[in-house]
C-alpha cells in the first residue's frame, strides 16, 4: 500500500510541474501567430486568417508512348519478331521477362502474360519463343519475341503498336 501511495503522489507532483511547461508553451506559440498576424496586417498584406489560393496546377501533357515501333507487324509476327537480349542466355530471357510486364494496354492496364513455346528459328537463325497476352478487356495478343540479340537492352527494345510502356 505504502508503494502505491508513493508511486500515485510521484504522478501527481509530475503533473503538476508538467502541466504548466505545456500550458505555456501551447500559449508561447499562439503568441507567436499572433505576432505574425498582426505584422502581416500592419504590412498591408492580406489577412493571415485568409486561406492561401494558389493558381491551379497546369495540366499534365499527353502521355506519349515510350519507343513505339512504326511498323505494324513488329512483335506480331515470327519474321519480324522482337529483339532483345543480354549478356547470355538467362538474361535475355529475364529481361524479356520484365519487357513482357513493362507493356501497358490501352487503359494503361498491364497484360497477363504467358509463354506458349518457341516456334523455331526466325529470319536470322535465332529460336523466337510466342507469348500470349491478355489485355484489361480479355482481348488476347500474340507477341514473337527473340531474347538472342545481347547488342539491345530490354529497355531500349521497342514496344508493338497499340501497347505503351
Amino acid at each position: 500500500m505504502k508503494r502505491l501511495t508513493c508511486w500515485l503522489t510521484t504522478v501527481v507532483t509530475a503533473l503538476l510541474v508538467l502541466l504548466p511547461v505545456l500550458v505555456s508553451a501551447d500559449q508561447a506559440a499562439d503568441d507567436i501567430t499572433n505576432a505574425r498576424r498582426s505584422r502581416m496586417l500592419r504590412r498591408g498584406l492580406p489577412d493571415a486568417t485568409a486561406p492561401v489560393v494558389r493558381p491551379p496546377l497546369p495540366a499534365p501533357a499527353a502521355a506519349t508512348p515510350q519507343n513505339v515501333s512504326d511498323d505494324a507487324t513488329f512483335g506480331y509476327t515470327k519474321e519480324n519478331p522482337i529483339k532483345m537480349g543480354g549478356a547470355d542466355l538467362s538474361e535475355g530471357i529475364a529481361g524479356s521477362k520484365y519487357y513482357l510486364r513493362s507493356l501497358r494496354d490501352k487503359h494503361n492496364k498491364p497484360f497477363a502474360v504467358s509463354r506458349i513455346s518457341n516456334v523455331g528459328p526466325g529470319e536470322d537463325g535465332h529460336i523466337v519463343d510466342l507469348y500470349q497476352l491478355i489485355d484489361s478487356e480479355g482481348t488476347s495478343y500474340k507477341l514473337y519475341v527473340d531474347v538472342y540479340h545481347p547488342e539491345i537492352h530490354p529497355k531500349e527494345a521497342k514496344t508493338p503498336q497499340g501497347m505503351t510502356r
